[in-house]
């Protein structure tokens, strides 16, 4: 990237000319609208992953210059992660009133630790394990979200085999969304976690994280979250949250195949880790089988690198990340980009009598550009083959969020039409895509 870049916030165009699969030479020329399945990664990504591969990419533990530079690179990562994800809460600030099970809420400083893992269904379903290799007496009761992604949902019904009792939180079978006074009716003294996600993948829709964790903790439960369909269109805010673990996926947020999850170290020390007894201590060396992916601590760090660039502020050295205001100034800057989007979108579908959004038919707050729909008189299938036959990237299906598709009326086996758009999507690429909706879904 040009440095001169750096001094003013940049163009759509110009953050568009960061993402060669978008703008590059070999550039397939379709249009892609399904973020939530994945996003695309600016260059500088690569370059970074490149770097390291050409450079020191050996394994952690010894003393040669090469191998400390690659452990640099795994704990600046870890580092960043948490950064990024607003684990460190401001000096004096709790970062919650209430406590889960088995611990206490920090009182400042680093709240949550960072654990780095292939994905966060990989990462969730560990903590689900850890979680059932530790009961608690009197702590035998689970609470998971309908409306979840299975990444969340499926690793804590298995527990119910080790003895504990699963509990569903509803969702509204129009919106998709949950209530928090069901859940209030729900938290007893007898649930350890409430599992649910921050925002459903299927409909784009903001759950209240904040009041999930009020709930949650007043009752001494803890709340891991799914965070990765919120991740990459808003300010993750980890520690003012309170939550006690939240996992993101970097593949839907511009970085490479990899994931996060931060956690309250007093969460942690309630599980049993996974890893080998004598390499237990730190808690990647507890949590983390096999060690970090180092070439994708090197992708993460490079994140870092293109929130600076969004932003419009100077880039930082790299393999350091980015600092806290840099990503809060590019959440801005994505935010800014994305409204016009959502809104555009939930307009246009309103015009057109045949067509059933799913969930909040509102942009704001409540509502990100993930958006899944039907067609009257149309399989949800036959929609997204023809749209991939003009170069519309959108698929169909129930996305993993197989049990909030049946709670709304849908076979899961033809599920939905979904629309998933991020800040580097160009308000002309709409154009096509309403062109595209007039042939199957007339405007009234």
């Amino acid at each position: 990237m040009d440095s001169a870049a750096h001094s003013s916030f940049p163009s759509l165009d110009a953050i568009r000319a960061e993402f060669p699969s978008i703008t590059g030479e070999r550039a397939s020329g379709d249009l892609f609208f399904d973020a939530a399945g994945g996003s695309q990664t600016p260059r500088i990504i690569a370059e970074r992953i490149t770097d390291y591969l050409s450079t020191v990419n050996v394994q952690l533990g010894a003393e040669t210059r090469s191998s400390l530079e690659s452990g640099a690179i795994v704990q600046a990562a870890h580092e960043w992660l948490g950064t990024w994800a607003g684990a460190h809460a401001a000096p004096g600030h709790s970062a919650t009133g209430h406590s889960a099970p088995g611990h206490s809420a920090g009182a400042g400083g680093e709240t949550h630790a960072v654990l780095i893992g292939s994905s966060a269904s990989t990462l969730l379903s560990m903590i689900a394990a850890a979680t059932a290799r530790a009961p608690i007496e009197g702590r035998d009761e689970i609470i998971v979200g309908v409306a979840g992604h299975e990444s969340n949902l499926a690793p804590w019904l298995r527990l119910e085999s080790t003895g504990y009792t699963l509990r569903w939180w509803d969702a509204d079978p129009v919106t998709g969304a949950s209530s928090l006074s069901a859940l209030a009716d729900l938290v007893t003294e007898r649930t350890r976690i409430v599992a649910i996600h921050h925002v459903s993948n299927l409909t784009g829709v903001i759950e209240d994280l904040e009041g999930i964790v009020r709930v949650a903790h007043a009752q001494g439960a803890a709340v891991v979250a799914d965070g990765v369909a919120y991740a990459p269109h808003r300010l993750m805010e980890v520690a003012r949250w309170g939550v006690d673990a939240y996992a993101f996926s970097l593949y839907k947020v511009f970085g490479p195949e990899l994931a996060a999850l931060a956690a309250t170290r007093s969460f942690l020390g309630t599980l049993d880790p996974p890893n080998h007894d004598f390499a237990r201590g730190a808690v990647a060396g507890s949590f983390e089988l096999g060690g970090a992916s180092r070439m994708g601590c090197a992708g993460a760090l490079a994140v870092g690198e293109y929130f600076a660039f969004l932003s419009g502020s100077k880039p930082p050295l790299a393999g350091v990340g980015a600092d806290r205001a840099t990503v809060e100034a590019a959440y801005a800057r994505i935010e800014a980009l994305e409204a016009p989007l959502t809104e555009r979108l939930l307009r246009d579908f309103a015009r057109r009598p045949t067509v059933r959004v799913l969930g909040a038919a509102e942009g704001g707050l409540t509502q990100l550009p993930t958006i899944s729909f039907v067609v009257r008189g149309w399989s949800s299938k036959e929609v997204a083959r023809r749209a991939g036959r003009v170069g519309l990237g959108i698929r169909a299906g129930h996305f993993y969020a197989y049990r909030l598709t049946e709670h709304l009326g849908l076979d899961p086996a033809d599920g939905a039409v979904r629309i998933s758009l991020v800040h580097t999507n160009h308000p002309s690429e709409l154009d096509r895509w309403e062109s595209f909706l007039d042939t199957i879904a007339p405007l009234a």
